[in-house]
């Protein structure tokens, strides 16, 4: 019974040490994985060792040399495997907490790239009403003005010049 209790308290020790790892560059998929095997364990654990107290506490053939001395080492007991109950329970409690912060960041990452895309699709549309605007532009202002510089200058060539005597030619 003794070792059973020792094995539970070794066990939520290590699974102390493996929930104290998560959220570091040491947090792997094997990690989670390791964490859910031990936490398993410590559940049969407890569950053996509960069954054992229990055993010995109905059991009247059990060796002890006082009464005194027995129920002492039971209280002993129980006050460890509440401990180690409360340990595991705090712990797992803890791992609770980090797949939510996990979960948190995942979403709040899926938010950022829907707005980033959300920002892409702006920028684009943006662009391409520019680039409309430019084409209006060039319709509407430059080509007709091209379009009268060309007129103008046709009219130019088509039309005869006169020239006028050098003696006619007044300065002002």
């Amino acid at each position: 019974m003794a070792s059973g209790i020792f094995q539970i308290n070794t066990a939520v020790s290590m699974f102390q040490r493996l929930v104290n790892t998560l959220g570091t560059p040491k947090d792997t998929p094997e990690l989670r994985e390791k964490l859910h095997k031990t936490r398993l364990h410590i559940g049969q654990l407890v569950k053996d060792t509960s069954a054992k107290l229990k055993q010995a506490s109905g059991n009247r053939s059990f060796e002890l040399k006082s009464v005194l001395a027995r129920k002492l080492q039971m209280l002993n007991l129980l006050k460890i495997f509440k401990l180690s109950k409360q340990q595991a329970l705090l712990l797992e409690s803890k791992r609770q907490e980090f797949v939510l912060l996990d979960n948190e960041i995942s979403f709040n990452e899926a938010i950022i790239e829907e707005r980033e895309q959300e920002y892409k699709s702006t920028t684009a549309d943006r662009y391409q009403r520019k680039h409309i605007l430019l084409q209006i532009f060039f319709w509407n202002v430059l080509v007709p003005s091209i379009e009268n510089s060309h007129a103008a200058t046709a009219e130019e060539s088509t039309t005869p010049k006169l020239q006028r005597p050098k003696d006619q030619i007044h300065l002002w």
